[in-house]
């Protein structure tokens, strides 16, 4: 788009085995293009919710419906399940842990990986 944002919407979610999925959908947001976005999707197993966070916010919700195991032989990222609506961009890192991270820990990370979770001020002198 001419002025550097993206109008469509951000999609996360799992495929159980091919035969049932769930996802969650961001509402419209207004990313800019040519910048850097932090984006995770939290699957919380113990609460059944789908979590997706954009730049450390909560900017989507969802209940996950998926009861089995998910098959990671059909994980897509920058796609949608079936192959379409391809990502137009990069992916600069994946991380795929093993527990539902809080949205505090999410906070931190994007925080930590933008540069601004530890400020620098100037170099202090010791006194002689």
């Amino acid at each position: 788009m001419p002025d550097g944002t993206l109008s469509g919407t951000l999609r996360g979610g799992v495929d159980c085995n091919n035969f049932s999925g769930v996802a969650v959908d961001t509402p419209t947001p207004a990313i800019q293009t040519e910048q850097w976005h932090h984006v995770a999707l939290v699957v919380d197993r113990a609460a059944d919710i789908l979590r997706l966070f954009v730049d450390g916010e909560l900017a989507a919700e969802t209940v996950n419906t998926v009861t089995g195991p998910a098959d990671l032989g059909a994980a897509r990222i920058g796609a949608s399940f079936d192959g379409s609506h391809k990502l137009t961009g990069m992916v600069d890192e994946l991380r795929i842990a093993q527990v539902a991270r809080s949205a505090d820990w999410i906070d931190a990370e994007h925080a930590n990986l933008a540069g601004t979770l530890v400020q620098l001020g100037t170099v202090e002198q010791q006194p002689r």
